[in-house]
């Protein structure tokens, strides 16, 4: 059995910069290899030996494998996590992002001097700093100084944890344009009454 050889720190180095995204040459360079008087070719050939030793090849898919675990860790999405997405928007409200309030606003003078009022309802956008907005698909103040809010489809997010939660069925309607044969088994005479 063969005695596993440790890394030198020069061959840990060119490992950690491979995995850290450098091209062999530059991470030959990097892990403090003396190549002053090597040009490009003779570097790169240099690089490539040290990373086909089996010790540092061996060192260098570990990394590899481990950052690549991570990576996928990172990226997996339970179906929990996307039924709890599906649930924050089929239960959100516009509430949770606007108020609003009815004021008398002057719309002018009678002949007499008279104030005439108007209701009308403001709607006021909250403190988007303090609540979650990760529902809301649009928002964008428009040229007249209006407010434009968009949240997702709500109806949306509700078929689809209905059809999760098998509420809904599909139905499938076929017509069928062909002779039915049935063999039926036992005594002619009970089947023909």
């Amino acid at each position: 059995m063969r005695k596993k050889e440790n890394l030198t720190v020069k061959e840990e180095l060119f490992v950690q910069e491979l995995i850290n995204g450098s091209s062999q040459r530059q991470a030959y360079k990097d892990a403090g290899y003396k190549t002053d008087t090597m040009d490009d070719e003779l570097i790169d050939k240099k690089a490539s030996e040290v990373f086909n030793r089996a010790h540092v090849k061996e060192r260098y898919d570990a990394y590899r494998n481990r950052v690549i675990k991570e990576a996928e860790d990172d990226c997996i999405i339970t179906a929990k996590e996307v039924l709890q997405e599906l649930k924050s928007i089929a239960m959100d409200d516009i509430n949770n992002y606007v108020s609003y309030q009815t004021v008398l606003i002057k719309v002018g003078e009678t002949k007499d001097g008279e104030c005439i009022y108007e209701q009308r309802t403001v709607v006021q956008l909250n403190d988007l700093e303090n609540i979650d907005t990760k529902n809301i698909k649009e928002l964008k103040v428009l040229k007249d100084g209006r407010i434009f809010l968009k949240l997702y489809p709500r109806d949306d997010a509700l078929e689809k944890l209905g059809r999760h939660l098998k509420l809904f069925v599909d139905r499938i309607e076929a017509t069928v344009d062909s002779e039915l044969i049935v063999r039926l088994e036992g005594d002619l005479e009970e089947w023909s009454h």
